[in-house]
């Protein structure tokens, strides 16, 4: 007789039953094998002590973040285009190909070349999903990144018609301030 133990059950259900979440049928589309998605999956927890930017990265790798192509399709605004080129909105078009955002992330790589004199390149994926080879030395850069997206994700919900290099590194001196002094704060704890 054959005896049924919780361990084949288990794999039974796991093979039958499981569904790749979205996310991850977009990553291997993407191309990222196994190892990079668990990474993209940790960055955001690993990389900030606030709660709101680890989120946010979240729902990006996620594709949960509202776009005006989401929202236009739940009828929760008229159109679905983007208000600084007219093209279709989607999260792909809002962090990586808008005209708009792609001259942001050249002042951004500019910059951050600049000042960590190590070669640099910013493509879809690590706009999207961050940095992820040599990962525990880019730790710093993926915090940027995120909060680079953020500030765009702002400029965007306030239908701001420009991204101002200025006002971003003033956000991004404010949270990595805000950063060091939690990372203390709970060093002390």
């Amino acid at each position: 007789m054959f005896k049924v133990t919780n361990q084949i059950a288990t794999q039974f259900f796991v093979k039958n039953k499981f569904v790749t979440p979205t996310a991850e049928k977009r990553m291997v589309k993407a191309n990222l094998n196994e190892k990079t998605m668990q990474l993209i999956y940790s960055l955001p927890f690993k990389v900030t002590k606030d709660t709101r930017l680890a989120m946010f990265q979240f729902k990006i790798i996620h594709h949960i973040l509202p776009t005006n192509a989401t929202l236009f399709r739940d009828a929760l605004k008229e159109s679905d285009k983007c208000h600084l080129c007219s093209e279709r909105q989607t999260l792909i078009h809002l962090f990586a190909t808008c005209l708009k955002v792609k001259s942001f992330w050249s002042q951004f790589t500019y910059w951050w070349i600049s000042k960590n004199s190590e070669p640099m390149t910013l493509d879809e994926n690590r706009i999207i999903y961050g940095v992820t080879n040599d990962f525990s030395r880019r730790l710093g850069l993926n915090l940027c990144l995120i909060i680079a997206k953020h500030y765009i994700y702002t400029a965007f919900r306030e239908e701001e018609e420009e991204y101002y290099w200025e006002a971003f590194m003033a956000i991004l001196a404010s949270k990595l301030q805000i950063e060091k002094h939690k990372s203390k704060k709970q060093i002390k704890l």
